[in-house]
């Protein structure tokens, strides 16, 4: 990600890389989350081998991570 400001719009991206993701079910998610509070930034379904997700950057500074849920 590149650096944003307050208020600008931001995509997140995940891509998964395991043996069982190639067959899973339609219902897999990757949940991302804002590091600094746990906070969940939002959930996307899992679309082949990846999982995106747009929203608004609040102020300050943000380290995210994502979950992959089968």
């Amino acid at each position: 990600m590149t650096t944003g400001s307050d208020g600008q719009q931001c995509t997140l991206t995940a891509s998964v890389s395991c043996p069982s993701v190639a067959t899973a079910s339609p219902a897999c998610t990757v949940t991302f989350y804002d590091s600094a509070s746990s906070a969940i930034v939002g959930t996307a379904p899992l679309k082949g081998m990846s999982a995106s997700i747009s929203f608004i950057l609040a102020s300050g500074t943000h380290t995210f991570y994502a979950a992959f849920t089968p």
